[in-house]
């Protein structure tokens, strides 16, 4: 088995792996969206659902669908005034078209739900592509480089988070550098420091933020590694290592223009000041050694209890806490991954045993976990440290299979403080278990084979009885059903790995790995057909009549949560006052608490329902442009007038109209109430005319006077919108601390308002790689073609 041989095998697996998607056109999608847009129950059917995972349905999905349809003046979408009263789409984590991918996948679809499939898959294809030359370039043995490409591809990590595709993408470019900074470090090479250049641009346009930083130790330890086993003076250090800061340095200038716009927007948020609860809460919370035992349990083999993704799962979410978040390996995976504790590889490779150990403490131990907070980079976001392991363990478990699978003596061993062969020679005999590879050959070798295969079917049989009695016990305890065929595939494992010990015969472990991604992986995906999709109903329909395309709606009352959920709709093509955004404005949430009790929850995020009519009915409230309101129960008929209801959701219209834009006179407004200004029946000398209008800009007809005016629009205030009359520049002020406001001079009947991010300047390094690549490219062909015709 050669390396060509593996990676057709690769390949050939993915396409075997997303068969459902390739050939019966299926997509990537958590649940039906029945409930979310009809109000009513959701109806089962017999594809795999979760809403769990509705950040895809409610984020993702959305946002992209106003990437690709959006009403946009610019070459891709920057506001987004569907939701929160507008605010800025979201760049990151592949959603826009300032990843390069995803712009190049806007050319041939404009369905978002076909778009974020297609990225999904390519994702993960590249993620096996990656890792599998990465590896390679470490030298490893073909089949040490095809079984850990699938575990890390299509495992159970990647295939429980195929709906939050920032979590693949931080894995694929993370491997994409790891290969392309091992050949750098190997040997100089212009493709490489580009392809560092490209991959760190990916990586933090698409990536997680914690993930990345994750990931970044990671590739620090490997070109430290890399460093000091390829770099052997001075000029090669220094020459080699300026490339590759340049490359990273090229690549995060390069991401720029997006990550300066998410600088302003969380400087304005309450992000940036959490407190250590809020990480805490992604711990898993172990209460006993049972709820220890649980937790380790499901690294080995989730599947024990039940399928892990299915909203059945009873370790999805345990004692009160998120329990269980695709962290596992496979019993295969994870019985490699013991075995890279033998005394040479922990010798070796102690630096990565390491970090895998300490993942597992800032994840079981909440003060290591807030060190990490406070000392490490990790408060950007939240996650599970351990997830970052996962990289780490499967490139353990190659040096694994090529330790076992290796079939000279001295396995060409090298430690970091240089050659230790013969020292590993004199200690071979006194290991307490070795394969049988690792054996000098000597008289007595046979006996000294037999004793290690003893040792290792030993050591692993009793790790796995171990596990089977933390299974029976716990389960037990808490009462879970048990998939019996699950005891028996462990043991089924094990039994494999020491037959591959033994013969050594490379078909072996391919046939474990091949049989870990379809009785591991794919039971994860969470696909299903499009028109089992639902985007529409009665009530949408309702809805989008009575707003006639300009008004928002409000939901009214906590009973209705989870019906048209904050951010849909970009895709039913509805204006809501709600937010599902991590960086709302604290202006946002400020106005929203007029508005509600409640308010916006954690830090910003969420703000899904009015919980007092009592307030709304302030004369303030027109100002918000909600034009008509959901609710449950009856509301106030002397200030709301009912117009519709759909099943039990009842339809309200205020009998006070909203204000969406007015002009008034400067000198009518009172500073320290500018909003009861407006409500002033004298105030309004004008009323502006919308004569052209798109998401991010607007030509209005204002009204022509010798005084300085003030214009109002019912949208948030950004300091990126930018007015004009004409080629002069106008004053944009937040009016009431949150509104859109524009000083108009006197004898000015028409301005102009566009947003302009910095995010607009994406196209440019976009150009400059295409550029490259395309020269390159040619250039490679052109000397293709001289050698053909040299040799002729």
């Amino acid at each position: 088995m050669n390396y060509r041989h593996c990676l057709i095998g690769l390949i050939l697996t993915h396409l075997i792996f997303f068969n459902q998607v390739l050939v019966r056109g299926e997509v990537i999608f958590p649940h039906a969206n029945d409930a979310e847009v009809t109000g009513l129950t959701a109806t089962p059917d017999h594809y795999l659902a979760n809403r769990k995972f509705s950040d895809q349905s409610s984020v993702y999905i959305p946002e992209i669908n106003h990437h690709l349809n959006g009403k946009s003046h610019q070459w891709l979408s920057t506001w987004n005034p569907a939701v929160q009263l507008g605010r800025p789409t979201f760049q990151l984590s592949a959603l826009g078209k300032a990843y390069p991918i995803t712009h190049l996948l806007a050319w041939f679809t404009q369905n978002p739900f076909r778009l974020y499939t297609t990225l999904t898959i390519l994702t993960v294809f590249l993620t096996s592509i990656f890792f599998f030359l990465y590896l390679k370039a470490l030298q490893l043995s073909p089949l040490a480089c095809l079984v850990p490409s699938l575990g890390l591809s299509l495992g159970i990590y990647v295939s429980y988070w195929l709906t939050f595709i920032m979590f693949v993408s931080t894995l694929c470019w993370s491997a994409g550098l790891l290969w392309f900074m091992t050949k750098l470090t190997r040997r100089r090479s212009l493709w490489s420091v580009l392809g560092i250049s490209f991959a760190t641009y990916n990586l933090l346009l698409s990536g997680y933020p914690q993930l990345i930083i994750l990931c970044a130790y990671i590739i620090t330890i490997q070109v430290l590694v890399n460093c000091r086993h390829y770099w052997t003076n001075w000029q090669d250090f220094l020459i080699k290592g300026g490339l590759l800061i340049s490359a990273v340095i090229s690549g995060a200038i390069a991401a720029l223009p997006v990550y300066l716009d998410v600088v302003l927007n969380a400087q304005q948020s309450a992000r940036l000041a959490v407190s250590d609860q809020f990480f805490l809460t992604v711990l898993p919370r172990l209460e006993n050694l049972t709820d220890f035992g649980l937790f380790l349990i499901t690294i080995v083999d989730p599947f024990i209890y039940g399928i892990p993704i299915s909203q059945t799962y009873p370790l999805t979410f345990f004692n009160h806490s998120s329990f269980y978040n695709g962290l596992s390996l496979s019993p295969l995976h994870f019985f490699l991954f013991i075995l890279s504790f033998h005394p040479i590889l922990l010798r070796q490779f102690w630096y990565w045993h390491l970090f895998a150990v300490l993942c597992l403490i800032g994840t079981l131990y909440p003060p290591a976990y807030l060190f990490a907070v406070h000392a490490l980079g990790f408060q950007f976001s939240r996650t599970v440290l351990l997830s970052g392991s996962i990289i780490v363990a499967l490139i353990l478990i190659a040096h694994t299979i090529d330790f076992l699978s290796s079939q000279r003596p001295d396995l060409k061993v090298q430690s970091w403080r240089g050659d230790w062969r013969g020292e590993m020679r004199s200690r071979l005999p006194r290991l307490p278990w070795n394969s049988s590879n690792c054996i000098p050959q000597q008289s007595g070798a046979k006996l000294k084979d037999r004793f290690s295969e003893f040792n290792l079917g030993l050591l692993l049989s009793s790790l796995l009885i171990a596990i089977n009695f933390m299974e029976l016990v716990g389960g037990f305890r808490e009462k879970f059903h048990f998939s019996w065929h699950n005891f028996l595939i462990n043991w089924l494992m094990v039994a494999g790995i020491i037959l591959f010990a033994k013969k050594r015969n490379p078909g072996i472990l391919f046939s474990l790995a091949i049989a870990t991604v379809f009785l591991y992986g794919q039971p994860l995906l969470l696909a299903r057909p499009m028109n089992s999709i639902q985007t529409t109903s009665p009530l949408v329909e309702a809805v989008r009549q009575q707003t006639d395309g300009q008004g928002r709606f409000a939901i009214v009352g906590a009973d209705l949560s989870g019906v048209l959920p904050a951010n849909q709709e970009g895709l039913l093509r509805l204006k809501s006052i709600h937010s599902y955004d991590s960086l709302s404005s604290q202006n946002y949430q400020k106005i929203v608490e007029k508005w509600s009790d409640v308010g916006s929850t954690t830090y910003g995020r969420l703000f899904t329902y009015l919980d007092r009519p009592d307030k709304i009915v302030n004369p303030k409230f027109r100002l918000s442009g909600v034009n008509l309101l959901l609710s449950k129960t009856s509301l106030n008929e002397s200030h709301f007038a009912k117009v519709g209801q759909v099943n039990d959701i009842q339809l309200y219209r205020p009998l006070q109209p909203p204000i969406f834009m007015m002009q008034t006179l400067i000198e009518q407004l009172q500073p320290n109430d500018l909003a009861q200004s407006l409500m002033s029946q004298q105030a309004s000398i004008f009323q502006p005319v919308l004569l052209r209008s798109w998401d991010d800009y607007q030509e209005i007809q204002v009204g022509r006077f010798s005084q300085v005016t003030q214009l109002f629009l019912s949208q948030q205030y950004h300091a990126q919108w930018q007015a004009f009359s004409g080629k002069t520049r106008l004053k944009t002020m937040a009016i009431d601390q949150f509104y859109q406001g524009v000083i108009i001079p006197p004898y000015t009947d028409k301005i102009i308002l566009c947003f302009m991010p910095n995010v607009l300047w994406s196209w440019v390094p976009q150009l400059i790689y295409l550029g490259i690549g395309m020269g390159g490219a040619g250039y490679l062909g052109f000397r293709k073609i001289l050698d053909l015709h040299q040799k002729l």
